[in-house]
């Protein structure tokens, strides 16, 4: 017969395993969390991060989208030089990409917005008669290769009649197939009532016709 001692030891074993497995299954319990918590932040970066990229891969906006999703009743370019800018890349743009009739309509509105009241007034097919002159362009393979502006501190300011005017030179490597001639454009634009520099005309040298 077992003796008080003997019982008391083997309660002192029972309770020492008891003791342990507790902490063995309290930690089992803890691996088992940190790898739920660990596949499941996996798993979110994992799907995160494809749909983050492709978004920011969507709001790249092609050079016709910049111009037809541009607005210049509210941001209008600052200076005489920015306004020849604008309308030289619109140009470039038109000759070198395919675009939707929808596209080209909204390009030829931003256009428009640059000219003085004067000469669209004096464009009785615009934006049609534009859009034949380019269109023929690409068909003979026209191109505006590259465009140099006259930078703002070179350009001549004066008033006219009342109108303050500014004179802009822009240099045009206009590629005709293989070969590239510099076409020099004369830009004139006027101050409007807003303060706003809007084109009224241009000259141009050694274009090819």
């Amino acid at each position: 017969m077992a003796s008080d001692a003997d019982l008391s030891a083997e309660r002192g074993v029972l309770m020492s395993k008891g003791q342990d497995n507790s902490g063995l299954i309290k930690a089992a319990v803890l691996i088992v969390a940190i790898g739920i918590i660990v596949f499941v932040a996996y798993f979110f970066i994992l799907n995160r991060n494809p749909s983050t990229n492709d978004s920011a891969e969507t709001d790249v906006l092609t050079p016709v989208q910049e111009i037809t999703a541009m607005d210049l009743t509210k941001s209008y370019p600052a200076s005489p030089t920015l306004v020849v800018e604008l309308y030289s890349k619109i140009m470039q743009v038109m000759y070198k990409y395919d675009y939707t009739d929808d596209e080209f309509s909204k390009m030829a509105t931003v256009l428009g917005q640059l000219f003085d009241d004067e000469l669209m007034a004096n464009q009785t097919n615009y934006p049609s008669g534009i859009k034949s002159d380019v269109d023929q362009k690409k068909t003979d393979d026209y191109a505006i290769s590259t465009y140099t502006i006259q930078s703002e501190s070179d350009i001549i300011k004066q008033e006219v009649d009342g109108d303050q005017i500014a004179y802009v030179q822009c240099i045009y490597a206009v590629r005709h197939s293989t070969a590239t001639q510099n076409t020099v454009y004369l830009f004139v634009l006027r101050q409007d009532a807003e303060g706003n520099w809007k084109i009224l005309g241009w000259t141009s040298e050694n274009s090819e016709e």
